[in-house]
C-alpha cells in the first residue's frame, strides 16, 4: 500500500546530534571478546550524551551532507604518541 503525501521519513526540524566512536569495534580483543587495549580518546564523551551534546542540526527535506566539527577539551588532548595529555 503506497503512502500518500509523504516525501521522506525524517522530521524536518532541529535535531540533537550524538556521536559514538565506532573505532572500539576494531580494538584488540581476547577470545572471549574482552577489549585488551583501549584506543586513544578522539573526542569528548559529552558528544555521546544527548543531554550534554552541544551539537544540533536542522534537518531539511532531500539528500544532505552534514559536516560536524568535534572539539577535544583540554583534559582530553593527546600527545604525539596518542596518549592523553592532562593539563
Amino acid at each position: 500500500m503506497p503512502i500518500i503525501g509523504r516525501t521522506d521519513c525524517a522530521n524536518q526540524r532541529r535535531h540533537k546530534v550524538v556521536v559514538e566512536d565506532l573505532a572500539i569495534y576494531q580494538a584488540p580483543r581476547a577470545a572471549d571478546g574482552t577489549v585488551l587495549a583501549l584506543l586513544p580518546v578522539r573526542f569528548a564523551a559529552a558528544y555521546a550524551d544527548p543531554l550534554r551534546s552541544p551539537l544540533a542540526h536542522e534537518v531539511q527535506s532531500g539528500e544532505q551532507t552534514i559536516d560536524l566539527d568535534l572539539e577535544m577539551p583540554r583534559s582530553f588532548e593527546l600527545n604525539a604518541n596518542g596518549t592523553r595529555r592532562i593539563p
